[in-house]
Formats: C-alpha cells, structure tokens, sequence
C-alpha cells in the first residue's frame, strides 16, 4: 500500500490543512510472521516519523523486499500533527490504562477520540496475529527532542524488551518508563506485548528521519520479519552504530526535574543529551531562582520547548558487567528474597511488594529496582514486576 499523504521535511514548519490518514503503512500478513506496529506522531510536533514511515514504504515498494509477516504503521495524535504541535487538549502518551481499551471510555478530549481509534486499531491487530510463540505484536514508537541528541532508545525493564533493545545498538535507558505514568508502551507491556521507543534526535535535525528509518529495518531483521542479510539492513546497522559511537551501552534514570506551566522553566542554552554534568551545575532558571543540578550524571532530554512536564533527567552509566550480573540475579530468581528486607511487604495476589515509609524506603526501591519492578500509582509505594522471566 503507498502512502500518498503529503509530509513536509523534517526543518519545515506549516501546518497541515487536512489529518493524516490513520494507518500509513500496512504490508505483508501476520500469518507468515511477527507484526510490528510503528507508531508515528504520538506528541504532534514530533512528525519526523511519518517521513520515515514513508520512506520505509517507499524502498519496499521499489525494491520490491519480501515480507515475513506484517509491518503496520499508524499516525498517533492526528490533529495535532496538522496543527504541528505536541497535543491539542492533553498529551497522548499519558493516562493508557486498562480502562483505555474500553467501550466505555468517555471522549471529554480530542486525545481521547486519538486514545480510542488507536485502541481499535491496535486491538485489530492483536487479533489478527498469532500466538505469541508463533510471532505475535511488537511496538515500535518514533519520537524525536526539542534539544541535541543522538539517537537512543527506552524500553520498560522486561526480558523480552531487552533483546529488542540491543539488537538495535542504540544506547538503551532504563528507568524513563518509570517517571511517566500511563504510557502507550507501557500499558500494553503490562498486557504483554513487547516493545520499545526509539529517539531519533532533534525535531528539525533531518538525521533524526535517517536515523528513525535505520531502527526501523534492524528492528524488522532483528524479529525475523525482514532478511538480515538485505542491503538495507546492512547499511541501517552501520549507520546505528556510527550515530551512537561513543556513547555508553546503556544508562539508568536517576533523577527527573519536573515541571509545570506556573513554574516559569527556562533551560539554559547548549545542553545535549548524554553530556556529563557535575553537581552543583546551573541547568535551567524558573521562578524561584537558578536550577541546580544535584548530582554527577548525564542530562537527558533537556527541555527546550514551550510544552512538557520534565525539565531534564540525569542518569548514571551501566556497565556491561553491571548488565550481566543483573542478568544472573534474575535467572537465579533472588527476587524471592526481597520480601526479607525491612520494610518491604509482598501484596496478596500480586507479583509486588509494599515498600513502606521508612528511613529505608529510598535504599528498598533502588533494590527493587535491580530486578525489574517499578513504581506504580501517584503515592509511589508499590514496586511492581513487568514480564519478569
């Protein structure tokens, strides 16, 4: 199917006149193969990734490349693509729930009409695949930044997520899931349905397209849909690897700076992602004064548009060995002892703890977090496990 909506290039600026369709790209059959669902635009001003779907679409076309299975590509916040801008009434990668794949959900936004039809779509698809042994749905969703970065990629901390991740060879965060509730990934990682965002870098950056499109093939290589031996693929590994050189293997979330529209936020000019910062650094001004950063680390994401809710993350490094070692534990299942630390509680009927208000609190969730359990709902007392195998 060729996609002939008119996407303007990644620098331009103007608004649309009319919506994008839903799906943009819909090859192959989901009983030959996996299917990898691409989303494209989920934040409006991010549109980098239609322009590499199409351009995906494109090279299939013309060269005529054989499909084991069902590439499926779909355009997230449609209205605010037309309008060029992160969202119309609410961001659409918050609030994704189980009450989200329902009938009843009520449209009070025009996110919600974007929530619903995605829903469908993605239910679709679900239904068509087989089973999970036979190939079943990976996620691939596209975004770029307002500030420099190469490109990255962040995952909930599942096994299955983690082979995604570094078949890529992009630098891999763990923890950003984390700090943003009711994410798309995250919310069908919960169902059991792997997969993973992938950063491209700067909204006006036209590498980030290059660099989006070459994920895009490793990933469909890496599940067995594409031929990892196809000219494509090759060149998209190579190109990965040249973009990220240099960079750590991957890195954990350690801190996030938050946000909200009274605060006046206004990040100081020249930060990147991944760039070392040491504690005490002016990062950014707001309405109470110079922000500081409070640790050593790396800044991620810093902000550098008028619309979000983090003004920039700081992380720390995680060594191959620290990766391996984490791996054991896991294998090894020490996660059965957790319940033994002070503080920390089992929840009946639950694969989670209760980690308690306690000078250890802090200490028991870092822990807690070594083996894959996150924090879940607004008090943040409940650690939880996501497709731990």
């Amino acid at each position: 199917m060729k996609n002939h909506y008119p996407l303007p290039g990644a620098a331009e600026h103007v608004s649309q006149p009319g919506l994008p369709p839903r799906v943009l790209l819909d090859v192959g059959d989901p009983m030959e193969g996996p299917t990898l669902v691409v989303f494209a635009g989920i934040h409006g001003n991010e549109r980098s990734g239609l322009e590499s779907v199409r351009r995906l679409n494109r090279a299939i076309d013309h060269d005529q490349i054989a499909v084991r299975g069902r590439i499926l590509a779909v355009s997230g916040n449609r209205k605010a693509i037309a309008c060029n801008q992160r969202f119309i009434d609410r961001d659409l990668n918050r609030r994704w729930g189980r009450t989200s794949s329902s009938p009843a959900l009520g449209v009070v936004s025009a996110e919600d009409e974007e929530q619903r039809e995605l829903v469908e779509v993605l239910e679709d698809a679900r239904r068509a695949s087989p089973t999970e042994e036979a190939g079943g749905v990976v996620l691939l969703d596209l975004h770029s930044t307002s500030g420099k970065t190469p490109a990255f990629c962040c995952l909930a901390d599942a096994p299955g997520n983690h082979r995604l991740a570094f078949a890529l060879g992009l630098p891999v965060i763990f923890g950003l899931e984390e700090t943003a509730d009711g994410t798309l990934l995250g919310h069908y990682n919960d169902l059991g349905v792997p997969g993973l965002a992938v950063e491209g870098g700067q909204h006006e950056d036209p590498r980030t397209i290059e660099r989006q499109v070459a994920a895009i093939w490793v990933l469909l290589a890496s599940i067995g849909i594409l031929d990892p031996g196809l000219t494509h693929v090759k060149s998209a590994t190579q190109a990965l690897a040249a973009a990220t050189k240099g960079r750590p293997q991957a890195v954990e979330i350690v801190y996030r700076h938050p946000v909200h529209e009274q605060d006046d936020f206004k990040m100081v000019s020249g930060f990147a992602s991944f760039q070392r910062v040491t504690q005490g650094t002016v990062l950014a001004h707001d309405r109470r004064g110079p922000v500081l950063a409070p640790m050593d680390g790396r800044i991620l994401l810093p902000l550098y548009q008028g619309e979000g809710e983090d003004g920039f993350f700081l992380a720390s490094d995680m060594t191959a060995a620290k990766l391996s070692f984490l791996h054991i534990l896991r294998q090894l299942r020490v996660d059965r002892a957790l319940k033994l630390l002070p503080g920390v509680h089992t929840v009946d009927g639950e694969d989670a703890f209760k980690v308690t208000d306690s000078p250890l609190r802090g200490v028991n969730r870092r822990v807690l977090g070594l083996f894959g359990y996150r924090r879940e709902g607004e008090d943040n007392v409940i650690s939880r496990r996501r497709q731990l195998q």
